[in-house]
Parts: C-alpha cells; sequence; structure tokens
C-alpha cells in the first residue's frame, strides 16, 4: 500500500490539472481580503464575514473536490494504466484506498489552509472584534464543516470508477452535490426533517446551525452512510470491472 501511494504521489508532480484546481482553491480565500480590504466595504460583523468567507472557500473547494477526484481516476483509464493495474499483483481495493488517499490529504491540506487564512484575514480586517476565542470558534466550524462535507462526496469516487473514460458525469454530479450542499444555508424550520435526512444539506445544519435532536442525530447519520455507501460501491464497481 505505501508503494502504491508513493507511485501516486510521484504522478501528481507532471499533473498539471491538480496543480490548477490546486492554485485556483488557494487564490479564493486570499482574494475575498483583498476584496474586502481594498475593492469594497465589508459587513460590519466579523461573524457575517467569516459566513460569507465559508460560503465561497467551501463553494471552491467543493467543486474543484469533483474535478481533483475525477482527474486523478479518469486519467488512469485515459492512459491504459489501470488495465496494467488490474491484471498486477495490486489489489483493485488498494486501488481505490490509494485514489480517496490522496484525494484526501490535497482536501485536507487545503481545509488547514483556508482555516489560517480566514483568521489571519478576520484578525486584518476586524482587529477590534478578533481575539482567541472566535479563531478557535472560526477552526472548529470550517474543520467540522469540511470534513463532514467531504464524507458526503465519497460517492463521487465510485461516480469516477463507473464512467471510466468519461470526465463530465462526474463532474456535473459533483456540482450537483456542490448545489444541494449550499442549500443548506438557507433551510426554513418546516424543512429541517427533510435537510436532516438529505446528506448533503445536513452537513450545514450538523456543523453550523447547530440543530438539536432527533434532528442532529439524524443528519450526522445520514453523512455517514453515504460516504460507507460510496465507497463500498466504489469497491464494488472496480471489482466488477473488467481488465
Amino acid at each position: 500500500m505505501l508503494n502504491i501511494l508513493k507511485s501516486e504521489f510521484l504522478k501528481l508532480k507532471k499533473d498539471t490539472m491538480f496543480y490548477t484546481g490546486t492554485i485556483i482553491s488557494a487564490l479564493v480565500p486570499i482574494l475575498a481580503i483583498i476584496k474586502d480590504k481594498f475593492l469594497s466595504t465589508p459587513p460590519d460583523e466579523i461573524t457575517e464575514w467569516v459566513m460569507n468567507c465559508c460560503l465561497i472557500d467551501f463553494l471552491v473547494l467543493s467543486a474543484l473536490s469533483g474535478f481533483i477526484i475525477t482527474n486523478l481516476v479518469q486519467k488512469e483509464y485515459q492512459s491504459g494504466a489501470l488495465t496494467n493495474i488490474l491484471s498486477s499483483a495490486v489489489s483493485r481495493a488498494s486501488f481505490v484506498f490509494a485514489k480517496l488517499a490522496i484525494w484526501f490529504s490535497w482536501y485536507i491540506v487545503l481545509l488547514i489552509y483556508i482555516e489560517i487564512v480566514t483568521v489571519l484575514g478576520s484578525r486584518f480586517l476586524y482587529p477590534a472584534q478578533f481575539d482567541i476565542d472566535f479563531a478557535k470558534m472560526v477552526i472548529v466550524m470550517f474543520t467540522k464543516f469540511g470534513l463532514s462535507s467531504f464524507i458526503t462526496f465519497i460517492p463521487l469516487l465510485w461516480v469516477t470508477i463507473l464512467q471510466r473514460k468519461l470526465f463530465y458525469p462526474a463532474i456535473l454530479v459533483a456540482i450537483g452535490f456542490t448545489g444541494i450542499l449550499f442549500g443548506g444555508f438557507n433551510i426554513s424550520m418546516e424543512m429541517i426533517l427533510p435537510a436532516s435526512i438529505v446528506p448533503w444539506t445536513a452537513v450545514s445544519l450538523v456543523t453550523i446551525y447547530q440543530i438539536e435532536n432527533p434532528y442532529l442525530i439524524i443528519g450526522i447519520i445520514s453523512i455517514a452512510v453515504t460516504g460507507i455507501i460510496g465507497l463500498l460501491l466504489a469497491l464494488r464497481s472496480i471489482y466488477k470491472q473488467d481488465q
């Protein structure tokens, strides 16, 4: 497994699309600070500014996350490398877990980066309202939201395996997931139950709005089950494919 991971990291050195997605994701939070400092008037409250950053940063990160995993898997089919992988001693499960590990590593590095930039931006734009407790709140909220979002996007791994050499189906699914994910920011009280059941809208309810039981438990279960099912379907699909 370690050799497979090393091989995956080596492949990234020549992956232009991977670097493009990374640079775009990294620029967005910085540009948000520059815009509010020099080009427009930021909100009066630091909390509102952070929520705006959360919306924009994770909108871009989520969409590009789908782009990254699609690229990681699709290029193996496109180049024919997967034929060698499936006919070698490397287990198909190792292939799936290696792609998941690379995808998650990319995601978690950018998540930490976004948290750092957002905290520094809060301190820079709102020095009078900023304190260490607020910084901790931002880090906790972004971490919970980011990790929960990633779990609900794991079914994309299954889609990328199903589509083989195609590229756009997984991208369209990622955009759909992203749209539903951020629909969770505008849920009325009457829609809390269905929003808790749908994993992508449940992310916002569970991690930001901190809903109470039983909706909290329903949301957590929905998110976890989605990730587990997505991974199991990905494993099932790769084992069913011919060489």
